[in-house]
């Protein structure tokens, strides 16, 4: 689950429809067993049992942080830096121009690229989920509300750190 939060337009759909009902699954396990170590006379460790609770907490904590997304997208800031270190502005919120860039992008992998202005618009394959896409845009100007169109409706931008932002947005 925690891997699903490294989506850029959220949490992947599938991991997340999956792992929920495998935790809980573990957790109906984990207080049988529970209930059986305290019926049983000769009790080990007690603290063992603070293990798998202490595992959810903190997995819960970092899926809802954003940090999963932040820590990945790090390892791949200077490969994304590369791609678009070079581009001379071309493009407008009116007229996006497609890119050719590298099919994966450090651990993302990245299936159309557009330029607008100065700013880069990177779709990746997991983005979002059914009725949404999800990416990363490189925008040195910030997010402009004219990037809406009729394919990229209500985009919606979480800042990653200087003129880097993960997006989703409907289509």
């Amino acid at each position: 689950m925690l891997w699903a939060a490294t989506a850029p337009g959220g949490p992947a759909f599938f991991p997340v429809f999956l792992g929920v009902p495998a935790t809980l699954v573990m957790g109906l396990i984990w207080v049988g067993r529970l209930v059986a170590w305290k019926t049983d006379e000769a009790r080990s460790n007690k603290r063992r049992w603070l293990v798998a609770p202490t595992m959810v907490i903190v997995a819960g904590l970092l899926f809802s942080s954003g940090l999963p997304l932040k820590a990945r997208f790090g390892f791949a800031r200077d490969d994304f830096n590369a791609v678009v270190a070079d581009l001379e502005p071309q493009g407008s919120v009116d007229d996006w121009v497609r890119l050719e860039v590298p099919s994966r992008i450090g651990s993302y992998e990245i299936y159309a690229a557009y330029q607008v202005g100065s700013g880069v618009i990177f779709y990746e394959i997991n983005g979002s989920g059914f009725a949404n896409d999800g990416g990363f845009a490189y925008l040195p100007d910030g997010p402009d509300v004219r990037l809406e169109s009729g394919s990229f409706e209500r985009p919606s931008f979480r800042s990653l750190g200087g003129d880097w932002y993960s997006w989703s947005a409907s289509w």
